[in-house]
């Protein structure tokens, strides 16, 4: 059994899995709106709202999506698939996603300086 572990963890180093627990642009724009269609259509929410909560965000599908994978608590895996022939299965759960790009993609944006 020994061995089938020091296979597994060698195959992962070669996998260079460093980097690969962030979701891209594209993989969070399909899982948010997957994620709030599955909401619009009578799914139940996975975090606890107040009534006040849901007011805020004016009862938005996507912005509870949005709370629902700041708290990783979103029951979706993404398959990255390389040319290699090698195939990443990511659980959401094990994703880092920072509650401050959250922030920011809900509508808090730092304005950049104007260029002449």
């Amino acid at each position: 059994m020994k061995a089938a572990v020091d296979i597994m963890s060698a195959k992962k180093e070669e996998s260079g899995k460093e980097g690969q627990d962030k979701l891209t642009k594209y993989e969070k724009a399909r899982l948010l709106g997957s994620r709030a269609l599955q909401i619009s259509m009578g799914a139940p929410f996975l975090v606890k709202l107040s009534e006040k909560d849901m007011e805020e965000i004016r009862y938005d599908p996507l912005e509870i999506a949005k709370k629902e994978l700041e708290q990783g608590v979103l029951p979706i895996a993404i398959k990255r698939v390389y040319p290699e022939v090698r195939q990443d299965v990511v659980e959401s759960e094990d994703l880092k996603e920072p509650a401050e790009e959250v922030k920011a993609e809900a509508g808090v944006e730092e304005t950049a300086p104007e260029a002449d």
